[in-house]
């Protein structure tokens, strides 16, 4: 796994992607990024499903439950991998900070200290260098 940052010599806004890359033999399927705060952790679907923000009439569905299960399965929403290959997203785009923070049980809004990604096992796995990215982008992200 990789994980890439902004430059402060980069023009635009900052941010930051993911890139999770199978390095086994075997297939892996990847279902979910988890942030860690304080301790605790926060579970979000590795990857939009299609048609997330696409503008339905409830009342036009034939049925709605099985369109809202269907759309948010878990073939949907996560990421098979086989032998060397990869899948990259972005876990902050155009610098918006509302991507990264959790809200916690006080109502708080908290930066995470570090970001796993999770197997369809439920294996995690660190995400190297994940600390460093997100202090320096909450550095920057309190100083804009």
């Amino acid at each position: 796994m990789r994980f890439h940052s902004f430059s402060r010599d980069t023009l635009g806004p900052p941010f930051i992607t993911l890139k999770v890359l199978n390095q086994g033999r075997r297939p892996v399927v990847i279902t979910n990024l988890i942030k860690v705060v304080e301790g605790k952790e926060y579970s979000e679907v590795i990857a939009e499903p299609e048609g997330v923000g696409e503008m339905v009439t409830i009342n036009n569905l034939e049925d709605p439950l099985s369109y809202f299960a269907d759309l948010f399965s878990m073939e949907n929403t996560s990421k098979i991998l086989k032998e060397a290959e990869y899948f990259e997203r972005f876990v902050v785009e155009r610098g918006e900070v509302q991507d990264l923070v959790v809200e916690v049980s006080s109502g708080d809004y908290r930066f995470p200290e570090k970001l796993l990604v999770q197997d369809i096992r439920g294996r995690k796995y660190k995400v190297r260098k994940s600390s460093d990215v997100l202090k320096k982008f909450k550095a920057f992200s309190s100083a804009s």
